[in-house]
């Protein structure tokens, strides 16, 4: 099992408060992600502010460049993985979004890994793209993923789809991974169509346990499917950790945190939300590393980009620190 750690590169009122790192912070986060032996970290990305968080915090977040930040890290590490929890596509012009990418993966010495999805807010994609409402975004995803292909691989590139079109271009750098490790984000069967198609990863959020089982099933039958192995893609969800002494002051902590009204505010809540205490990683070192276990026992590989419900960073460093200790460590890496 691996495990990597989500900075907050956007996530000020939405996990957090507002405000809670600066980008030295954030420095700081990835230094201690790399020193205590996490595999990576993730960041994720947003343009603009979602409308329940204008209504709850007066002052807007701090929303940093997803791409920018991994670049810096990158220049002061040198093992931990690089990656997009999420990353949208359908945000960028996509031959600038390809130059960034290659560049990215060749400065970090091949250590990034991109992290893609249609975004969780579509409030975000209509004050970005106002002119195009109606679209599709899952198709305009697919398309985006074959042009970033074409122009990873081909000499001089055009695409002409419903959304992509560009034309005569060249797109050097390659990224120095031959493939580029693409973590295909999202819950719905789709998503993970498209991850089992293309991608070298699945990154869904966070599902009761049974239902995760149920998706991990159907991501095998479609690599069989598509004529791969069943073990191509690695399934990597996005948690949330909470450790404590007891487990009730764990629930606690995390009941009253930031993550709570995000996660309620997402479209594919419709769960109940007493699921999410079993579901995330919540409680004392040994619950939480009997969570662990149970979720590699259904098929899970990567506790992906662990959201740590925090309202400090001094406090999200304890909780890092903890966690590696006691959890990482404690179950013998």
């Amino acid at each position: 099992m691996r495990f990597s750690v989500h900075i907050p590169t956007a996530a000020a009122g939405l996990a957090h408060p507002v405000p809670f790192a600066s980008l030295d912070d954030i420095l700081r986060i990835a230094d201690a992600a790399e020193s205590l032996g996490y595999d990576g970290v993730w960041g994720n990305y947003h343009v603009t502010t979602q409308a329940y968080v204008r209504e709850r915090w007066p002052e807007p977040p701090d929303y940093f460049d997803t791409l920018i930040v991994l670049a810096a890290i990158a220049t002061r590490t040198t093992r931990l993985e690089l990656g997009t929890a999420l990353l949208l596509p359908t945000m960028y012009l996509l031959p600038v979004l390809a130059k960034q990418v290659a560049t990215l993966d060749v400065l970090s010495g091949g250590r990034f890994r991109f992290g893609v999805g249609v975004g969780a807010y579509r409030e975000e994609f209509d004050a970005v793209w106002p002119d195009r409402s109606a679209a599709n975004r899952g198709r305009w995803l697919d398309e985006a993923l074959d042009g970033l292909r074409a122009l990873f691989t081909e000499r001089r590139t055009s695409f002409t789809g419903e959304y992509v079109r560009f034309e005569g271009v060249d797109s050097f750098p390659r990224p120095l991974q031959d493939p580029l490790p693409i973590y295909v984000g999202g819950h719905n069967l789709r998503a993970i169509e498209r991850a089992a198609n293309v991608g070298h990863g699945w990154l869904p959020g966070w599902q009761p346990h049974a239902e995760l089982r149920r998706r991990i099933e159907y991501l095998r039958a479609q690599l069989q499917a598509a004529g791969r192995p069943t073990d191509a893609v690695e399934v990597a969800p996005q948690l949330s950790v909470t450790i404590a002494a007891t487990d009730a002051e764990a629930e606690r902590r995390y009941s009253e945190s930031g993550l709570v009204q995000h996660r309620q505010s997402l479209a594919y809540t419709g769960r109940d939300p007493r699921d999410q205490v079993q579901a995330h990683l919540l409680g004392s070192p040994s619950t939480i590393r009997d969570r662990v276990a149970d979720l590699q026992s259904i098929g899970v590989d990567h506790c992906c980009a662990l959201w740590f419900s925090t309202t400090t960073v001094e406090e999200m460093l304890d909780q890092m620190e903890w966690f590696a200790r006691d959890v990482i460590k404690g179950r013998g890496g």
